[in-house]
């Protein structure tokens, strides 16, 4: 009993100490009652303002699920920029363009660094059905979280002027994919050397579903704001496949037999008729070798790419769409 009515006494002592008997106890008591309510209002608006921040990001994303390749953009409202995030395997390479062909088309390709261990991505402008050459006119930034994380390339970017290269009023805005083949490149320069892709494809993107805040797109497995137009398809260099072959037979088959037809039939019109037929071989193999060869731009340099027009930045391309074609 007496240590109950210890403790009611010291709780009334207490109250009536702040209520009045220490002039300083009712400043305190108001602190502590108008403290917790700023404190309470102020975790409300920190709540809301983090859930406002956490909001996903205005995006369309192309994903491959064959080959787990992402290609995510972002068009700023609030800005001119263009913001990407770019995922796949490390082949030798891989692009996405905008457009449905390669002629005057921007091209983002990307491939693994000289050390392998970080990305390196080249704009470029393509030339019909040629390589594609390096645009340095097109501002790229590369922002961290770009990576290599087993075996995958992981590219977050921001670009500039892309605006000049697609409609972003559009929401069928055209554009194409292609990979080049297993064998890697490993290279620092924006102007690499590249070879012929083996697989490409084409889909459409909504670009006015992609447009919002500023901000990297979010790393997904599911597709939105895009429409995929027909399969991947895989690509048959045939020129080159039958400059090769045409080459072999008349070097190292006819060649040999018309050596063998002179030695031992020891007939001049055979022979002369046999080296006709090598002759006639060596030119097809030639041609077919000089018009394969203008795909490069280490042998048949393309012109210089056109400068992006930062003027226009709603809707670039009047003109009727062509048909598709190729790319890279």
């Amino acid at each position: 009993m007496g240590l109950v009515r210890w403790s009611r006494f010291s709780i009334v002592s207490v109250s009536q100490i702040f209520r009045g008997i220490v002039p300083e106890a009712r400043s305190y008591q108001a602190f502590f009652e108008n403290g917790f309510a700023d404190l309470g209002i102020h975790a409300v608006f920190t709540f809301v303002a983090n859930a406002h921040n956490t909001s996903p990001v205005s995006a369309s994303t192309f994903y491959l699920d064959e080959t787990e390749t992402q290609f995510s953009i972002n068009v700023a409202n609030d800005s001119q920029d263009v913001f990407l995030y770019f995922t796949s395997p490390a082949y030798s390479w891989v692009g996405v363009g905008f457009g449905q062909k390669m002629e005057d088309s921007l091209m983002l390709v990307m491939y693994p660094s000289e050390n392998g261990d970080n990305v390196t991505v080249s704009p470029r402008i393509g030339s019909k059905n040629a390589e594609p050459t390096f645009a340095p006119g097109v501002e790229l930034d590369v922002l961290p979280g770009t990576t290599v994380n087993d075996s995958m390339l992981a590219l977050k970017a921001v670009c500039h002027n892309c605006r000049a290269f697609f409609d972003v009023n559009s929401t069928e805005q055209p554009m194409m994919y292609a990979f080049g083949h297993a064998t890697r490149l490993y290279s620092n320069s924006r102007s690499a050397d590249l070879k012929r892709h083996i697989r490409y494809g084409h889909f459409e993107m909504d670009m006015v579903g992609a447009t919002g805040s500023g901000a990297i797109p979010e790393k997904s497995n599911v597709m939105k704001g895009v429409e995929l137009q027909g399969e991947m398809v895989r690509d048959h260099d045939r020129v080159n496949l039958a400059h090769a072959i045409i080459g072999c037979i008349a070097l190292f088959i006819i060649w040999p037999l018309n050596v063998l037809i002179a030695g031992f039939f020891k007939n001049i019109r055979i022979h002369i008729g046999v080296t006709v037929v090598i002759m006639s071989f060596l030119v097809v193999a030639y041609a077919l070798g000089i018009s394969t060869s203008s795909q490069f731009n280490r042998v048949s340099p393309s012109p210089s790419p056109p400068t992006p027009n930062t003027n226009n930045h709603t809707s670039p391309r009047t003109t009727k769409p062509p048909t598709k074609s190729s790319p890279f």
